[in-house]
């Protein structure tokens, strides 16, 4: 077995600070299934591309809402 680099890990503190939100809505966020995460031994981690395609399916149900086709 080989092991690759992984691509780079986010904590939750991290996704916290950038999207300017309490550690504990991110973690709703992971509960319900919204944002992937992995865990590490204690800690939560999630992939940049995870947060990104969080990122992406709100902006769409964000832009489905205001045009009222909720």
């Amino acid at each position: 077995m080989t092991f690759q680099s992984a691509a780079p890990m986010l904590s939750v503190r991290d996704i916290s600070k950038h999207f300017h939100v309490g550690t504990l809505t991110v973690r709703r966020w992971i509960a319900s299934g919204e944002l992937k995460h992995l865990r590490v031994g204690n800690s939560i981690r999630c992939r940049v591309e995870d947060v990104q395609t969080f990122i992406d399916e709100s902006t769409k149900k964000h832009a489905t809402v205001e045009r009222g086709q909720a």
